[in-house]
């Protein structure tokens, strides 16, 4: 057996994550261990590599990445037998294979829109909170959910192309360490078996979803509010209306499958969905007053977006 190999009676862990289906297995216990005490609430039972449906399923394995130093170990993640992520050191890999579900939805799931965007339910009404790393919308979207919103995904709005609703993928909501301290505010439980890292993040961890996000999962959202949030530091919430046709420019840029789907069958969609929505751009600060200026907006039934509101 070569370094790289799993033996091929290592069963794989399969979790149920919303619409999808993982089937994972390591080239290290500890691999799988973690990822099966994080997503407890979907796992199923194992499956043997002969019980798999590569068609249905999204198939990741950690196995063991070649040095050049055979003292020091490396390893590498797969998705669907493609090399994804490769020399990593041990307290990356559970990042990492996390972050590849990411990319084989993106590569495989062709019948969803997908919106880099974190994306919520308040009764029914879908949110999304569109935005690149580093915004914030990652802990605005914890925050939320711990208000008792449905949480949905932290890093897709996956948007059906004929419903043009909103789909359930609710991944543990990854953050970095400089969000500590606001869910400890909040009062949210982080996950943590060790100090994480991941790439340009630097120290992760984990909030699993809330009870109330992981029932009904096959249950669809209108999309009846678009908030493009950014981070600023030290400054009372800011919400300003933006228009929608500005609003579905800055989704097609942000939509990691337009390509596949063609450009203006995108613009088609982003704009259907738009036109249902009420847009904004909100400064995020304080995390209690960001959350309660997007309450208010979903609670307010008008259609005419405010022109700016501060909050006081």
């Amino acid at each position: 057996m070569t370094q790289a190999s799993i033996h091929p009676d290592t069963p794989f862990l399969r979790l149920d994550i919303g619409l999808m289906k993982v089937a994972v297995r390591g080239c290290e216990p500890q691999f799988t261990q973690d990822l099966a005490e994080l997503y407890d609430h979907v796992r199923q039972p194992d499956i043997t590599e002969s019980q798999l449906d590569r068609k249905n399923m999204l198939v990741l394995e950690a196995v063991y990445s070649p040095t050049k130093n055979p003292f020091i170990k490396r390893y590498k993640v797969t998705g669907d037998g493609e090399d994804l992520f490769v020399h990593l050191k041990q307290n990356e890999v559970l990042p990492y294979l996390e972050w590849a579900t990411n990319w084989r939805v993106i590569a495989r799931c062709e019948q969803f829109m997908q919106i880099h965007a974190a994306s919520l339910s308040y009764k029914g009404k879908g949110l999304i909170l569109a935005a690149t790393s580093g915004s914030g919308k990652s802990t605005l979207a914890a925050a939320l959910m711990s208000r008792g919103w449905k949480y949905l995904c932290d890093e897709f709005a996956l948007i059906n192309r004929q419903t043009l609703e909103l789909h359930a993928f609710p991944k543990a909501i990854c953050i970095k360490a400089g969000s500590f301290p606001v869910l400890d505010q909040l009062g949210m439980p982080r996950w943590e078996r060790k100090h994480y890292v991941k790439a340009f993040k630097g120290q992760v961890a984990y909030v699993k979803p809330s009870e109330p996000s992981q029932s009904n999962l096959m249950d669809t959202y209108p999309v009846r509010r678009i908030v493009f949030p950014r981070y600023v530091a030290h400054q009372q919430p800011v919400l300003r209306e933006m228009s929608r046709s500005e609003a579905a420019i800055q989704l097609a840029e942000m939509a990691f499958n337009r390509q596949v789907v063609g450009g203006q069958e995108a613009m088609r969609i982003l704009t259907a969905i738009c036109r249902d929505a009420q847009c904004y751009r909100l400064e995020t600060g304080d995390i209690h007053r960001s959350c309660e200026m997007i309450e208010s907006l979903m609670r307010d039934q008008t259609t005419t977006p405010v022109r700016q509101t501060r909050a006081a």
